[in-house]
């Protein structure tokens, strides 16, 4: 019977472990001989960054660090920051051996505080959330086909994206950026860095990845606050397994660390400033592929026994990217608003689920503005709004699951009056979409042939009332017939009776 049996492999991922951790930021630090004395503090910003995760057995570790921004003002009035960094490691017992699972790390800052000790001492006080996702591979054997006349099989596929490897690597990036137009700084402000992948595919077995990092500097000159945008490219070559022709690839990347230095000359300007970053980049190749499988099987003529398994899949349907516009006013009733130093914003996105119309967003976007009167006066305005987006799909029918991300593409502003603000954030939910199934196949399958199966018996024929709604396949296999020759005999092609209906049933 063994050499009659044809098996496949099924893989399928799935997900073990979603643990939320919490890293506590608890520290002091003091002011570099090189930065003024802070008088006033008038905000703190924190960007929590993942550079390494690991699993022993139960325990997952995971490193990174917190870069604090620290915006203030000397006792001239003028406006300075200085950047800390401070790092973690967060070691959690998660209570299952995740060793040689795949391992994914999201993180998000929940609040951070902070407050001058002294004029050369900062205390910060604050707290990340950290969310490690564990995805397990299984591997089954399936019975896809049975070369035995006596056996009536039920053929079914499972219409699954089947992901086949996962690798990472981390790259370092190091570019030396001109001021534009010949400009020169006195120091910089803040700086920020986000990278993305506009370029995947699969070349001679390996995934090539093309990308681009977008540095943004704020910088002073002579207490005038500009902005240096820069585009940096990069490109990667990862070894990965890519079974076939037929298999596509995605990537992702992550800025672990970014470090921007001046180079100043002997006035204390600079005309360029160096960027130092690393990036640990991600990549998955998967293939798109219906696997014929055995969905039920039983012998006309011998007892038989089938041992059954369920399969967890994951079919992609969609890669979405749908945009829109968030607008808010920021108010002060305390002074007028000469001009605007600096903005900035954090976005956090709370909840994502399907609804039966599509896909649904909730988080919040905060925006930050330092702003002068006319008297020369510096403040820090904020104005926290929540938001809630609907991505409609043309069917959101079904179990249907998304990992969307949540990005602000463009930020721009304009004074209204002398009190107001009027922002405009363009967002986009960028999300693959996924049909996830759970599907009974058959993996083993016994025939005892010397128990003859329990027949109807001398009957040649069975008259059947059969009632609207029933399978073919399920009528067929209580009388021990075959669903094929109950189509010939009663003149039907449907495998599920559409009305009440009088059949005869072919039994041997």
């Amino acid at each position: 019977m063994e050499n009659n049996i044809l098996k496949s492999t099924v893989n399928t991922y799935e997900t073990v472990l979603c643990e939320q951790l919490e890293q506590a930021i608890d520290g002091e630090f003091s002011l570099p001989d090189f930065c003024p004395d802070a008088v006033r503090v008038l905000k703190c910003r924190a960007i929590p960054r993942i550079c390494l995760t690991s699993a022993n057995g139960k325990t997952v570790t995971v490193d990174g660090n917190v870069s604090v921004t620290v915006f203030y003002q000397d006792e001239d009035g003028g406006i300075f920051s200085y950047e800390y960094s401070y790092p973690f490691s967060k070691t959690k017992d998660v209570g299952q051996n995740i060793e040689g699972d795949r391992i994914f790390v999201k993180s998000k800052c929940d609040y951070i505080n902070c407050r001058a000790i002294s004029s050369r001492k900062i205390d910060i006080h604050g707290a990340v959330q950290i969310t490690v996702t564990a995805e397990r591979k299984n591997s089954i054997e399936a019975i896809s086909d049975i070369d035995d006349p006596t056996i009536e099989t039920l053929k079914g596929v499972c219409p699954a994206t089947t992901p086949s490897d996962y690798a990472e690597k981390s790259i370092f990036v190091e570019e030396e950026c001109d001021l534009q137009n010949g400009e020169s700084g006195n120091s910089v402000l803040r700086y920020d860095g986000e990278a993305y992948i506009r370029e995947c595919k699969i070349l001679s077995g390996k995934v090539v990845l093309k990308g681009d990092m977008t540095v943004t500097v704020r910088y002073l000159k002579d207490g005038t606050v500009n902005t240096m945008k820069s585009l940096i490219p990069f490109s990667q070559v990862i070894d990965i397994n890519t079974p076939g022709d037929s298999c596509e690839c995605s990537g992702d990347v992550t800025v672990c660390s970014l470090e921007i230095e001046p180079k100043t000359d002997n006035d204390g300007e600079f005309t360029s400033f160096t960027v130092e970053a690393k990036l640990l980049i991600t990549a998955e190749t998967y293939c798109k592929n219906d696997i014929p499988v055995i969905l039920d099987a039983y012998s006309k003529k011998y007892e038989t026994q089938i041992t059954e398994t369920p399969v967890k899949f994951k079919k992609l349907l969609d890669n979405i990217t749908d945009n829109f516009a968030l607008k808010e006013e920021v108010k002060t009733s305390d002074f007028p608003i000469q001009r605007v130093i600096d903005n900035w914003f954090d976005i956090r996105l709370n909840e994502s689920k399907m609804t039966d119309k599509g896909l649904k967003v909730c988080g919040d976007l905060v925006l930050s503005f330092i702003v002068k009167d006319e008297d020369g006066n510096v403040s820090y305005l904020e104005k926290k709004t929540e938001f809630e987006h609907l991505t409609e799909l043309g069917n959101a029918s079904g179990n249907l699951s998304a990992d969307p991300k949540v990005i602000v593409k463009q930020l721009a502003y304009n004074l209204a009056d002398a009190n107001t603000v009027e922002a405009r954030a363009e967002i986009s939910v960028i999300s693959p979409i996924y049909e996830n199934r759970e599907i009974t196949v058959v993996t083993d399958i016994k025939i005892c042939d010397t128990k003859q199966a329990n027949g109807n018996g001398d009957t040649a024929m069975i008259v059947y009332f059969g009632e609207e709604g029933e399978r073919l396949w399920d009528i067929a296999r209580r009388y021990l017939s075959s669903a094929e020759d109950i189509k010939k005999l009663n003149g039907i092609e449907e495998d599920t009776l559409s009305k009440n209906t009088t059949l005869l049933i072919p039994v041997t």
